[in-house]
């Protein structure tokens, strides 16, 4: 934004630090009013979540929302080492032996999951 320093300044006080494009705001109130694409939504990624911490059990403890999936076990280092070779990111938490999983986006991508997972053998 180029302005006057005065009014730049006022400026950037009305917006915030988080300022949201109008197109992104169009959509926002879209999403906010079509309730049945919101019960859609909800009830597909309940389910995607459910499929995750499905594939996911055999390692060890999981804890899952509807968007993430949490393993504890003594081996998510390795684990995490092994997806990383086959281009599956996850979060390892430094702390605790956690590894975290968010859902795959397409049909291709939780058989790549589901694939890595099969291969993967820890000795």
């Amino acid at each position: 934004m180029f302005a006057a320093p005065e009014l730049l300044h006022r400026m950037q006080e009305a917006m915030g630090p988080w300022t949201i494009p109008g197109p992104s705001r169009e959509v926002a109130r879209l999403a906010l009013l079509d309730t049945a694409w919101q019960n859609a939504t909800r009830s597909r990624l309940e389910a995607e979540a459910a499929r995750l911490q499905g594939l996911l059990s055999p390692l060890g403890e999981v804890k899952a929302t509807s968007l993430f999936a949490t393993v504890n076990s003594a081996r998510v280092g390795e684990l995490h080492e092994h997806l990383a070779r086959r281009a599956i990111l996850t979060r390892r938490f430094d702390q605790h032996p956690l590894l975290r999983f968010g859902l795959p986006g397409n049909a291709a991508e939780w058989q790549r999951l589901s694939d890595a997972l099969n291969e993967w053998n820890p000795a």
